[in-house]
């Protein structure tokens, strides 16, 4: 299927979970399939949170798939991590929310022009697979369109999304 999006492919960067996990994105990632949460601003968390909610029963029912909330920070902040990582948001996570919420630090304006995100005000949502090929995007808040898009994307394989 192409969709525009066969040619792009997730960059491999260096990741950290909030549960201190070290991760190269995308190799490390244990699905098939996993969807990618990317947040550039705190205020964002809301936005990803209302996909979660949809996509966990994926997770749960066994399937080869994962979804990871990725942190973006300008490279700038690398020295700031342990305080920026530790805040209360994050202390706030369980076990589970605190291992599959990675924050990488990076150069925002490069990732986002090699995978053709316009905007960091709002959160995009990036299906990729094992090889880290982009396969379904989605941006914003939840909703019914662009999760049957990326349920397409995805095939008959998950009927849950």
């Amino acid at each position: 299927m192409d969709n525009g999006l066969s040619h792009l492919m997730f960059p491999v960067v260096q990741a950290q979970s909030l549960a201190g996990r070290a991760y190269h994105v995308p190799g490390d990632l244990p699905g098939e399939h996993t969807m990618l949460i990317l947040m550039f601003q705190r205020w964002q968390q809301h936005l990803a949170a209302s996909w979660c909610s949809h996509l966990e029963p994926l997770m749960i029912d066994g399937h080869a798939f994962c979804t990871y909330t990725l942190l973006v920070r300008s490279n700038v902040y690398t020295l700031a991590r342990p305080f920026i990582d530790g805040s209360p948001p994050a202390c706030a996570l369980d076990a589970v929310a605190l291992d599959h919420t990675l924050t990488i630090y990076t150069d925002v304006r490069q990732m986002m022009a090699s995978l053709q995100i316009a905007s960091a005000m709002t959160i995009t949502v990036l299906l990729i697979d094992r090889s880290g090929a982009i396969r379904g995007r989605g941006q914003g808040g939840y909703d019914h369109g662009q999760a049957a898009t990326l349920k397409r994307a995805l095939g008959s394989t998950y009927s849950n999304v």
